[in-house]
């Protein structure tokens, strides 16, 4: 039993496959049927005859049209269960559709004749209209021509009011600019920091009428660290005293980054992909340096006699200097596309090297580079991914106080706290799956999606710690269990994470809660 397309329209044919001859049960129409199904004489097919999709059946012999099914939102794919008692066929409802099933009983059959065809909807419409030709009355005016200038139209505010970033740290409220031909867009606001507890003000640029786009950012404001307790030992002649003392890290930040970059796309067939490469340079003034003992970037260890013997250095703050430096990314990736269920792609690569390097004038010296490479599979079943990560990562310092040290730009092992080394190497390999469809709305303010599991297994090794120049290996393992969900009927959707990480070595046990989507 199939459909044939023909020009006349849609037939349902028989073929005998040993013959290869074809019968014509029903003649070829524009209704746009669907599913026939042969139970004795009677050919069932869905169609949306009356206005609403149902299930029809014509009685081969008298050539007699009955409907079926009298479904409020659609009726589709007819099924007769193999003793000839029950019709099976989806519902369509406001959740999705369901399996729904009725005694087969052709006695019970309503029959149905075809509607009256009305007059087209063109006549039907000019008719109204009271007007053959709508146009007649339109003005034959011509409309002057001039030059658009660019600049005329570069201020174009199209969206304003708050936002979160991703990993729901940090929260901005501002108006979004974007001229007519989407190639120059600006925002300014304000940004909120809610693990610091601090705000700033946020400018950023962005011209993309010319290869390369052309970026620029500036922000202001205050920013905080608490680096926790620190232990202090103070020996005044014969008298040691031990102190812990909080250390948190206030100062003031003024910072501007500008740049060139360059996104290519280069999806192919079943491949996403893109290759990108930018170069930033950036500057930036820190004032008003604290943290909490003195105004220096470190903090006393050891003191004797008002000396200070040896200290806890902060070469991760810029202090009361100013930091000029250049910052070079190049990221590629091609991912095999995914199914709306798939938690990753069956199939990638993706790859990203971050140059991070203090310039000439910069009142402080520091670098580093890092080589990010993910990995993704298939897994056992579907929709199951196993992926991983290799990265490598190497700072350049001074060993003095006139060293910076910026961020990690490389993954560390879950659950561990890890120090700073000139050279540090991470790995990961993550299984992940899914658990549960629930599709649970909690009226318009909750909607679950979907609850899914990952386990994981990390390692680290540094090499030529900072402050000692000893090698230390770390690695955890354990498992996230995360909930996919939609806010208040907005279409992005949102994870809530809860991980439980158990660190191998050294040997330590963290639960954390994660909101946003983060991708290891």
């Amino acid at each position: 039993m199939v459909i044939k397309n023909t020009r006349a329209g849609k037939a349902v044919v028989r073929i005998n496959f040993e013959d290869e001859s074809e019968e014509v049960l029903m003649e070829a129409t524009d209704e746009n049927i669907g599913s026939p199904q042969l139970m004795e004489k009677y050919l069932l097919f869905s169609s949306p005859h009356s206005g609403i999709d149902n299930i029809y059946a014509v009685d081969l012999d008298t050539k007699q049209r009955y409907q079926v099914t009298t479904s409020k939102y659609g009726a589709y794919n007819p099924a007769v269960s193999p003793d000839g008692r029950q019709l099976y066929y989806n519902e369509q409802t406001r959740d999705g559709m369901d399996v729904a099933h009725i005694p087969f009983n052709p006695q019970q059959w309503k029959p149905h004749n075809a509607p009256v065809k009305t007059s087209s909807l063109v006549r039907t419409l000019v008719a109204q209209e009271g007007n053959r030709n709508l146009v007649e009355n339109v003005p034959d005016q011509a409309y002057p021509v001039s030059r658009y200038f660019k600049a005329g139209g570069i201020i174009n505010p199209f969206a304003w009011g708050p936002y979160a970033a991703t990993d729901l740290n940090t929260y901005s409220i501002g108006i979004t600019s974007r001229d007519i031909l989407s190639t120059t867009q600006i925002d300014l606001g304000y940004q909120f920091d809610y693990a610091e507890q601090t705000g700033r003000w946020r400018a950023h640029a962005s011209y993309q009428g010319w290869a390369p786009i052309i970026d620029f950012t500036y922000t202001q404001g205050e920013r905080t660290v608490d680096e926790g307790d620190y232990n202090i030992r103070v020996v005044e002649g014969t008298d040691t005293t031990d102190m812990v003392r909080n250390v948190t890290v206030d100062w003031k930040e003024k910072n501007i980054e500008a740049g060139l970059r360059i996104p290519l796309v280069t999806t192919q067939s079943k491949y996403n992909g893109a290759f990108t490469f930018s170069d930033y340079i950036g500057y930036t003034h820190a004032y008003e340096y604290e943290n909490g003992v003195g105004n220096g970037r470190f903090v006393p260890a050891f003191v004797r006699n008002d000396t200070i013997v040896s200290v806890y250095p902060l070469f991760t703050y810029v202090g009361n200097n100013n930091l000029l430096y250049n910052h070079f990314t190049l990221s590629a990736y091609r991912l095999l596309k995914v199914a709306p269920r798939d938690i990753q792609s069956r199939w990638g690569q993706a790859v990203t090297l971050n140059y991070y390097k203090t310039m000439g004038k910069s009142d402080l010296y520091g670098g580093v580079v890092s080589l990010w490479t993910r990995l993704y599979f298939p897994g056992v079943m579907k929709n199951h991914s196993l992926y991983g990560h290799w990265a490598y990562q190497k700072n350049f310092v001074n060993a003095d106080f006139s060293d910076y040290h910026f961020r990690n730009t490389i993954p560390i092992p879950r659950g561990q706290s890890v120090n700073r080394f000139e050279e540090f190497y991470s790995m990961s390999a993550n299984y992940a799956l899914p658990l549960w469809y629930p599709d649970i709305a909690l009226g318009p303010l909750l909607n679950i999606q979907r609850v899914r599991l990952n386990a994981f297994v990390d390692y680290a090794f540094g090499s030529s710690r900072m402050y000692d120049g000893s090698s230390v290996a770390y690695s955890s393992m354990g498992g996230e269990l995360t909930f996919d969900i939609n806010v208040l009927r907005f279409l992005p959707q949102l994870d809530i994470t809860f991980r439980l990480a158990r660190g191998i070595d050294p040997a330590r046990t963290t639960f954390d809660v994660i909101l946003g989507t983060i991708n290891f």
